[in-house]
């Protein structure tokens, strides 16, 4: 577990935190199904008849 962990918190530190790391790297933000509250995945939405706004909105201010 510690081999899939470390790297990825390093990345996020070298990134500086989530949402830089989400905006940088495409593999982290395929993991993210909710962001401030809101709906990212849309798959996932619609199936469950939900609203649901793209990650790269959400995140295009920060």
């Amino acid at each position: 577990m510690s081999n899939l962990a470390a790297p990825l918190l390093l990345g996020l530190a070298a990134d500086g935190g989530l949402v830089p790391s989400i905006k940088e790297r495409n593999l982290m933000a395929t993991g993210v199904y909710m962001f401030n509250g809101t709906l990212t995945h849309e798959e996932l939405a619609v199936d469950r008849g939900m609203p649901w706004k793209p990650l790269d909105l959400l995140t295009a201010a920060l």
